[in-house]
């Protein structure tokens, strides 16, 4: 974790690059967020890492959410955040770091997660 509140690591599976993920701390929460190579796609990786993040967050950093964003037309990642357990709880148009707007939909991890 550096000044920024953002801490980030390299997946890795079989030996070989999946992708990355991040956490983001936004006071007592943190955003979550997830990026997978193509091959490593579709085969569970996404979910084990949201459910990852939301263990680690709640059990290890003490905070009180950890939820992720994905733009609505995401279906991988909101299938993977389902899958780890998230619920959605809103829906808003954001205007993303590429200075695109999108619409994004926000899934919570809810603290029973981090039993798991």
């Amino acid at each position: 974790d550096d000044a920024t509140g953002i801490s980030g690591w390299r997946l890795v599976d079989g030996g070989a690059d999946a992708g990355i993920c991040q956490l983001r701390r936004e006071g007592t929460a943190a955003l979550i967020g997830c990026s997978l190579l193509p091959a490593a796609r579709g085969r569970g990786i996404g979910t084990a890492v949201f459910a990852g993040l939301a263990r680690f967050g709640y059990q290890e950093l003490g905070l009180t959410e950890v939820a992720g964003e994905v733009e609505e037309d995401n279906t991988g990642s909101i299938k993977a955040l389902t899958n780890a357990g998230y619920v959605r709880t809103d829906e808003y148009t954001k205007v993303l770091d590429n200075g695109r707007v999108a619409e994004v939909l926000r899934y919570a991890a809810p603290r029973e997660i981090a039993a798991g």
